[in-house]
């Protein structure tokens, strides 16, 4: 929401146009920011809750449960993650910010989104939800090798980081992570 606010903020005193530097994709965890940027950049007379409205439509009957996955996140960040915005130079700090209690209600969120999918006689909407179940798996992965190696557990650490790895490539060609 913010930065979708901020885009219409933009272009309505003045803004023309907007280019990304090291825009990394993510759509697995970033998927709603990254369709606002999108559909803003082309049309920032639409409001922030209609292009929402919009991308989870895209998850048929599990559209209100996925809403619910990102809307967790969101208050999460706001409310939750450590305060003073993410170093993204130094990644040390991604268990501090998304301790394992941080994904336990992501994942009820994202199950109970797969039984409303799996209702549908279209399998699309199953997909798009078990894709964003290895976005969110992902992060915990990389949390969890973050974690270790920051507390210098460098023997679990490396089984982390192998279980990361090869998790990578098991899905690679899935484009949840860059």
């Amino acid at each position: 929401r913010q930065t979708g606010d901020m885009i219409r903020f933009a272009a309505a005193h003045g803004m023309v146009g907007f280019d990304y530097d090291s825009l990394f994709g993510q759509w697995a965890v970033r998927g709603p920011m990254l369709y606002v940027h999108i559909r803003l950049g082309r049309n920032p007379d639409l409001t922030v809750d209609q292009v929402r409205e919009e991308y989870f439509s895209a998850f048929g009957p599990a559209a209100r449960q996925v809403e619910a996955y990102f809307d967790y996140w969101e208050h999460y960040s706001e409310t939750k993650a450590l305060h003073g915005g993410t170093d993204y130079g130094n990644c040390s700090k991604a268990r501090k910010q998304y301790p394992p209690e941080a994904f336990a209600p992501a994942e009820a969120l994202l199950g109970q989104a797969l039984k409303l999918a799996q209702t549908s006689d279209l399998p699309e909407f199953a997909a798009r939800v078990r894709f964003l179940q290895d976005g969110l798996k992902h992060a915990e992965l990389a949390a969890d090798f973050v974690g270790l190696y920051e507390a210098q557990e460098f023997a679990e650490a490396r089984q982390a980081l192998l279980d990361l790895v090869a998790f990578r490539r098991s899905h690679e060609p899935d484009f949840i992570a860059d």
